[in-house]
């Protein structure tokens, strides 16, 4: 059976009958603008895509694809509808005659936040696989949640998920050491640092990362400073700001 397109799958889930009823308990309980549930449901859409199109069902706690917390809320929300969620289902067959049901686990949801961020990994890959562009919506910037590190030394015969990020060397100026590190150009320089620091446990608050020069802001994307596969950055830690000044780099607008 030929797999359906992925716009045509949305448009399809896009027919429910249920939204408004959904997202005006939604935007209530959690007070949120009309604007944003709407913007949130849009993605949530494109989120069970993913979901129904992989035949990601969560039978038996099975899981490969997650999403941000705000959007698990609604989710949540929206399966607790009963009857609403299963109407939902009837266009969710329809895209994938193999896929009745796309259940919510309670014991995914309490898994721990490792698993979770593969799971999220799982879904910014399948997301630019299926609809050619990046997820700027599968972390929440309240709560950011990079990727994992991809190691070096698997070898892959055939182009894997991993080959759908870009490589750029961090280079250390106090310890000497060099991280090869995959990214987004969506992920935010505080992500970037965040991953850093499992890689080598210095705080997101000691690192300053340095590109052509200039210090990078937390709250920019990595696109924003046109980070390129193959560039090297240099990471500057210290335990107060006074250090950095040592160095001659100016911050970045």
């Amino acid at each position: 059976m030929q797999r359906m397109n992925a716009f045509k799958a949305k448009d399809i889930l896009s027919t429910y009958n249920g939204k408004n009823h959904i997202c005006d308990l939604f935007w209530r309980k959690e007070n949120l603008s009309k604007t944003a549930i709407n913007i949130l449901w849009d993605h949530y859409l494109e989120f069970m895509t993913i979901k129904v199109l992989a035949f990601d069902t969560g039978v038996k706690n099975q899981m490969k694809y997650s999403t941000s917390q705000i959007m698990e809320s609604l989710w949540n929300a929206h399966v607790q509808c009963t009857e609403r969620y299963q109407q939902f289902m009837l266009l969710v067959n329809k895209i994938n005659p193999m896929v009745d049901f796309i259940h919510h686990s309670l014991e995914m949801s309490i898994s721990s936040e490792t698993s979770k961020k593969k799971r999220r990994y799982n879904t910014a890959i399948a997301y630019r696989k299926l609809f050619n562009k990046e997820c700027k919506w599968i972390y929440d910037e309240t709560e950011p949640n990079p990727p994992i590190p991809i190691k070096e030394s698997r070898k892959r015969k055939q182009k894997s998920v991993a080959d759908e990020y870009s490589k750029i060397y961090v280079k250390s100026l106090n310890g000497n050491k060099t991280h090869t590190i995959r990214i987004v150009s969506c992920m935010t320089v505080k992500q970037l640092k965040q991953l850093i620091k499992t890689l080598d446990g210095t705080s997101v608050e000691r690192q300053h990362l340095i590109l052509a020069g200039k210090e990078l802001q937390d709250q920019c994307l990595l696109g924003h400073y046109c980070v390129r596969s193959g560039c090297t950055m240099h990471l500057v830690c210290s335990k107060t700001s006074r250090m950095l000044q040592k160095v001659n780099f100016r911050r970045s607008p």
